[in-house]
């Protein structure tokens, strides 16, 4: 099995045994390339213990040029030369040994010189192949497999299918290649004049003077967006989570970016404002692959400038690292759906969460301003018609009418919806009673993670692409043509406007955390990831490579910032706790 399944891999490392042994040792190299892919694939199983995710090119590629990452991953306080010194007085010592044991003479070493540069280049070209071949066939080659890509175990089990370098190579060819371009690459000098200038409106609230910085909440509404906006439909349907309201500071489409599943990149991407698309083939899960590296995210830049933060979630903080995650992005505490009495299959309404938010003190009185966030999981899909039995009993229809079918699961839709609704009327009443006994003003923000996959023709994300489910019905007829990365941002707060009510673009996710900060800033270093809003001036919402000439910057002074914490003592207030 291990043969069969690693078969490039050995013979890769079977040719190079080859030229370095002497020939009387040739059959040697049968065992040793089969133990070198037991070691491979022991050291991946190491990684596969501390995040639970196979070894990719870019974790290959990132452990060559700084050994010191693979000794911090392991719980190693080593200093970068220590380890660098290590590692290359190993090889150079191994090579020196086997020099000294055959004696070879000059023609020899030539001769083997030219064969290893002819072996590298042609195994090189084999695993380009291979990996190219595998990304391109996936759903052909594994079928089973593929569709469940978005789960961390899946892709333990595509390593042991492929093998070691046959998986490095399908990640390089899925997404690493293009992350590892942007690690190595090196972003246009800041532009602070013009940063500045685009600053200015959003510190006018700093300006006006406001004695308290305002509690704020992040509301993660699960699978929520405006079928207003999106849709055809006979008649609006005004609902209080997307209807512009007396204390409704800006609200519209907001574009994200994934597709029908993948919750947690959207979280990531609110909470860090980087996009997860800069991080490879395991960019996806961002929880676990990025966030034990990140040193520098909204919760953490709030935190040093005195807030208290709290994260109340659905899930348990194992689920794809989420509560070890959530401590490195800067929150104090992290309240899991264990700690908070929910249940485990998802029958809790909206409300409920909500409620039960509210019981474990979210918004007990402090002499600190909070950052809170919170999440939702009523709208996740399916929205099987199991409340409706008649076209006469539906609250709307879809402007051609449509099948009742369809109907009936966008009434379905909008009951959830509703449950949605009224949380959130809950927490906005909480941070209203709180300003009312303290003066403290509120910032509340929601945001819609994705289509649900029952509205997007069964299409979600995986890491590397998209899978689709078989699904019964049909959204597309009815669409308005907004894009399936649409879905909803609602900004409301009791202080003064400087937002721009509705932009004339679906918003960039990534610009969330910017302009969150922005409630908060009483200077522009307040302001976190500030490029963000040059962004918004000069890209309005494409901020993507090909149309943004700060689109390339962009994502590598997010890393910077996120890994290398460019405010240096943002994260000097200590660590966080996952409440039992």
């Amino acid at each position: 099995m291990l043969a069969r399944h690693s078969t490039l891999t050995m013979l890769i490392l079977m040719l190079f045994l080859l030229v370095l042994l002497p020939t009387r040792f040739c059959l040697v190299s049968i065992p040793l390339s089969y133990g070198l892919v037991l070691g491979l694939r022991a050291g991946n199983w190491l990684k596969v213990q501390v995040t639970g995710l196979p070894v990719t090119y870019l974790d290959a590629i990132t452990i060559v040029r700084n050994p010191a990452e693979l000794a911090h991953a392991l719980g190693y306080k080593v200093s970068f030369w220590t380890v660098n010194i290590v590692l290359a007085a190993v090889p150079f010592l191994l090579i020196a040994l086997i020099l000294w044991m055959v004696r070879p003479s000059a023609i020899v070493l030539f001769q083997k010189a030219g064969c290893l540069a002819v072996i590298t280049l042609i195994s090189l070209a084999a695993l380009e192949n291979s990996g190219r071949f595998t990304e391109r066939n996936m759903s052909r080659l594994y079928p089973d497999l593929q569709t469940k890509l978005w789960e961390p175990g899946p892709q333990r089990n595509l390593f042991d299918k492929l093998g070691p370098f046959e998986y490095l190579a399908f990640t390089w060819a899925a997404g690493d290649a293009k992350a590892d371009e942007i690690q190595e690459a090196q972003a246009g000098a800041i532009p602070y004049d013009a940063l500045r200038a685009v600053e200015a409106p959003y510190l006018k609230r700093a300006a006006d003077g406001h004695a308290l910085r305002p509690n704020i909440v992040i509301l993660h509404a699960e699978s929520t967006f405006d079928p207003n906006f999106v849709f055809r439909l006979s008649h609006p349907v005004p609902l209080p989570l997307w209807t512009s309201g007396a204390d409704t500071e800006a609200l519209g489409p907001l574009a994200v970016n994934i597709i029908g599943g993948g919750s947690w990149v959207t979280e990531f991407e609110v909470l860090t404002g980087v996009a997860a698309s800069g991080f490879g083939y395991q960019g996806f899960y961002t929880h676990q692959k990025i966030g034990p590296r990140v040193r520098m995210a909204l919760p953490a830049f709030l935190r040093d400038r005195g807030y208290m933060t709290d994260a109340y979630y659905t899930e348990d903080a194992s689920y794809m690292g989420v509560g070890a995650a959530f401590l490195h992005y800067g929150f104090d505490r992290f309240h899991d759906a264990k700690s908070l009495g929910l249940s485990s299959d998802w029958t809790n309404t909206d409300e409920d969460i909500i409620g039960k938010v509210i019981d474990a003190g979210a918004f007990a009185p402090t002499d600190k301003p909070r950052l809170i966030f919170m999440s939702t999981n009523e709208n996740h899909a399916p929205h099987e018609c199991k409340h409706f039995t008649s076209q006469a009993s539906l609250a709307v229809e879809f402007a051609d009418q449509g099948s009742f079918a369809a109907n009936c699961m966008l009434n379905e839709y909008l009951r959830r919806a509703g449950s949605t609704s009224r949380a959130v009327d809950a927490v906005v009443k909480q941070l209203q009673v709180a300003e009312e006994k303290t003066g403290r003003p509120y910032v509340f923000m929601l945001y819609g993670d994705h289509q649900p996959y029952s509205m997007t023709e069964g299409q979600f994300d995986i890491a590397g692409g998209s899978a689709t489910e078989t699904m019964t019905q049909s959204f597309e007829p009815y669409r308005r043509g907004a894009n399936l990365k649409t879905t909803i941002y609602h900004f409301r707060s009791s202080l003064p406007r400087t937002i721009p009510p509705k932009f004339d673009f679906p918003l960039p996710v990534t610009a969330l955390a910017t302009l969150v900060s922005t409630f908060a800033a009483r200077s522009a270093d307040d302001i976190y990831m500030p490029l963000n809003l040059l962004a918004l001036d000069r890209c309005k919402g494409d901020w993507s490579e090909d149309h943004c000439p700060l689109g390339r910057d962009l994502k590598i002074w997010g890393q910077k910032v996120l890994f290398t914490n460019a405010m240096e003592n943002a994260m000097a207030t200590g660590h966080g706790q996952i409440l039992p």
